[in-house]
Parts: structure tokens; C-alpha cells; sequence
């Protein structure tokens, strides 16, 4: 028998009660900001991180040569993945920072750090010498609170958090970096040329309150509040101080130029270094081909910039982002992308008619109507590669080499076209409707 329980008639009049069809689920678009991705292109590879509600969540994508292991693919060394992959090992895994060198690659999670590649010099942090072809968990920090990390090359530099007392509020914590890795002309900090295989305390930065690392050519740069410290090789790789040292500086040095403001971010190219201040950018280094943008032009030797210097052009601008690759310069400012230095595979992003200026030039690709309703967010470098997020796409243009575009071609692309396999990171996202509460039938 029919056991449904249905409300008794009283009376003829009495309607039937009509029951409403159950809603039909809806699509939206997802919100994308600046922290939904991670960009970290590097010379011959390229890693992005993703954290939102499609496939799985938490994952990471990589694509390009994989001639060490450093994408963490456990294939073959000497394979190129030119179509963007899945890293399955850190599926699920929540990614804060993720960190290229040439051939070797970190991963900051909440579970610790994981690094994959080449470990030739100790890059990794590993006892061991051989390559790494998927991600392994690096014992020296798994007791640590990571801030920061930074690869260069063929070296590794981390920041932690030193244990406090009481309350640590929302500004900068007391830190420590430590160094690992080839240590050519001091990169490493330790007042010798030595490589490190451990993670190495660099005693100079013990409790001071960093913001941010960074690492180029043999080359690392360390910001507090008000003041960077580099050292690393002398006239090559962004330091580039021979007021110091004509051969490099092998322990922390202040960089002298920078006013008394507050500091937002620093950016180390191939051979320049681009520090973003309250009061607008700066940059140091080696200007060859206008990475440096018209700052260049007023180099002691024609070539090097031995202290920052205002990059006045942009005082009267809103910047949103920098990117630096080996020698060309992104900006990415509140009327549009600026771009500056070498071009020549494109990755300037202004046709095949400029393949290098050192005054900053408006990419007209991202001037289209179409940036009005999907902005740019941020804006990052390979060597010779550009990367742009907006809330729709990530958008690339330079160096294909190895397929570390993403972008299927073989061609090197000398104006922005969109990674097309990671559209599905932006796809509308469909919402099941809240379920209609059941009626309850009378005692």
C-alpha cells in the first residue's frame, strides 16, 4: 500500500497542495585573485600553483624540461612535457610559495618543504648528490615555520621564523636565513665561496624582521621594513657593487641608494635588481639592453648601476606588480602593463617590430576593452618569458623553448596569447541549490 503521508481533506473545497519543482543548480564564475595562482617560471620549466574549487583544489601544474627531475613528474630526466600536467604527488597539499632554479625546484607547504631536481651542488638541502625526480620532503625544515624562499640558479635560499613569546601580532616576525647550495662569489653569505649541502644559518639576519628573499645569477637579496642586503657575485647577477668588491660580495652588504621609505617588494633579474618603494620603483645592477629602463642611460661605466637608483617614470603611477626576467623588465601599473629591456623572443610582449627599449612601453594587447572586465593581477618572469594573471586567464608571450610556455606551439610568441589548457581553472563552477526543508507531519 501507499505508506506517503498525505494531509486529510475536511471538505470539498479543500485544494490540493501543490508542490514546487526542486530549484535547478546555478553556475558562477569563480573569484580569482592574486593568490589563486602562483607563477614560477624559470629558465627551462615552469610551475604554477593553484588554490580553488576546481579539480581537487590545492594542486600544481607544471610544464616544460624536465632535464634534472625538476618537475617532480618521477619520469624519465631527459623528457620535455610540453602539454601543462597535474602533479599528483601534492595534490590536496596546499601550497604557499613555490620557488625555480634552473633545474631544481622548492615547494613551501603547510606540511613542510619539498624540493624535486638537480642536487649537483646541494640546491635541495639533501645529503645526497643524485638528481631528485619527485618531490621529497626536506628534513631541515620540517620543524620550521617558513616565511619565504628563493631559487637561483644552482642555490637555495629560505627564511623561518624564529620561536616567540606571547602574541606575535600582524607585522613582520623576528627571522633567520639559512643558504644551500653552490657557493661562487659568496652567494651563500657565509664569507667564502664554499657550497653548502645542509641549510646553512646566515648569522648577519639572525632576528631581524625580513619580508622578503629573493635569488638570481649567483646572486641573493634579502629586504627588511627599509633595507636591502645583497651579496653574491660582484658585477654580474644584480649585485654589481665594485665599490665593495670587484669580484663579489661574500657577506651581507646594504645597498646604498634606497631612500628612508617603506619597502613592498624587491626583484631580482638575470643581472638587475628592481626594488618597489612606498615613494615608487628603483633599480640597481647591469642596464645592458635597457632592463633598467632609462636609469640606464646614466651608468658610471655605461653598463652598471652601482647604487639604486629612481626610475622616475613610474612616480606618478599606481603599481600593482613587478617582474624582472634576465634582461627585461615588467610593470604592471593601475592604466596598464609597461615593458622594457631585451625583447628578442618576444618576451616584451610588443610585436616583432621591438625587440628592445629602454623606455617603458604599454603592451597594446592588454589596452582591449576586454581588461576592463577581466583585469590584470599580477605579473611574472622566466628568463626570457612573460607571464600575466588576469580573473579570466594566464596569459604568456616569449622563449617556447621545451614547451615552457604552455601553449602548444612551437613558436615563440611575441604578443600575450592565453595558456589555453588552464582555462579550466577559471570555468563557471556549478552550485547545488540548499535543499528545501521537508514537511513535517502533525503528531
Amino acid at each position: 500500500s501507499d505508506s506517503t503521508w498525505r494531509p486529510k481533506k475536511k471538505g470539498k473545497d479543500v485544494q490540493e497542495e501543490v508542490v514546487e519543482a526542486p530549484p535547478e543548480p546555478t553556475t558562477v564564475l569563480p573569484e580569482v585573485t592574486s593568490n589563486t595562482f602562483i607563477l614560477a617560471p624559470s629558465r627551462h620549466h615552469t610551475l604554477v600553483g593553484y588554490t580553488g574549487p576546481h579539480y581537487g583544489g590545492d594542486q600544481v601544474i607544471v610544464f616544460g624540461h624536465n632535464s634534472f627531475g625538476q618537475l617532480g613528474l618521477d619520469k624519465p630526466t631527459n623528457g620535455v612535457t610540453v602539454v601543462p600536467t597535474c602533479l599528483e604527488m601534492l595534490l590536496g597539499k596546499k601550497i604557499n610559495i613555490i620557488a625555480a632554479g634552473s633545474c631544481h625546484t622548492l615547494f613551501a607547504t603547510e606540511t613542510g618543504v619539498y624540493g624535486c631536481g638537480s642536487n649537483t651542488h646541494g640546491q635541495l638541502g639533501l645529503p645526497v648528490c643524485d638528481n631528485v625526480r619527485a618531490p621529497v620532503l626536506i628534513p631541515a625544515f620540517c620543524a620550521e615555520t617558513v616565511l619565504d624562499l628563493a631559487a637561483g640558479p644552482a642555490h637555495s635560499i629560505v627564511c623561518c621564523a624564529m620561536p616567540v613569546l606571547g602574541d606575535v601580532g600582524t607585522g613582520p616576525r623576528p627571522a633567520r636565513i639559512l643558504t644551500f647550495g653552490m657557493g661562487t662569489d659568496g652567494a651563500l653569505g657565509h664569507g667564502d665561496k664554499e657550497h653548502k649541502q645542509e641549510p646553512t644559518e646566515v648569522n648577519f639576519f639572525r632576528g631581524k624582521h625580513i619580508l622578503k628573499v629573493a635569488a638570481s645569477q649567483a646572486c641573493s637579496v634579502v629586504m627588511e621594513a627599509s633595507c636591502v642586503y645583497i651579496f653574491g657575485a660582484g658585477g654580474f647577477g644584480g649585485v654589481c657593487i665594485p665599490l665593495f668588491s670587484p669580484y663579489g660580495l661574500y657577506t651581507p652588504t646594504a645597498v646604498p641608494g634606497l631612500p628612508d621609505k617603506e619597502l613592498i617588494d624587491v626583484i631580482a633579474g638575470g643581472h638587475h635588481t628592481m626594488v618597489w618603494c612606498s615613494d615608487g620603483l628603483y633599480g640597481f645592477g647591469c642596464s645592458t639592453d635597457g632592463a633598467l629602463g632609462t636609469i640606464g642611460n646614466a651608468a658610471t661605466d655605461g653598463t652598471l648601476m652601482t647604487h639604486a637608483t629612481p626610475l622616475t617614470f613610474f612616480n606618478d603611477k599606481t603599481i600593482k606588480s613587478v617582474a624582472a626576467g634576465r634582461q627585461h623588465t615588467l610593470v604592471l601599473c593601475e592604466d596598464g602593463l609597461y615593458t622594457f629591456g631585451l625583447g628578442s623572443y618576444g618576451q616584451l610582449g610588443l610585436g616583432r617590430d621591438c625587440v628592445q627599449t629602454s623606455e617603458p612601453m604599454l603592451v597594446p594587447f592588454f589596452q582591449q576593452p576586454i581588461f576592463s572586465e577581466s583585469p590584470m593581477l599580477k605579473v611574472q618572469c622566466g628568463c626570457y618569458t612573460s607571464f600575466v594573471l588576469t580573473t579570466r586567464a594566464i596569459y604568456v608571450f616569449g622563449d617556447c623553448r621545451y614547451g615552457k610556455l604552455g601553449h602548444h606551439q612551437k613558436y615563440d610568441a611575441w604578443e600575450p596569447v592565453p595558456i589555453v589548457a588552464l582555462d579550466r581553472l577559471f570555468a563557471p563552477v556549478l552550485v547545488e541549490p540548499e535543499p528545501a526543508q521537508s514537511a513535517t507531519p502533525p503528531p
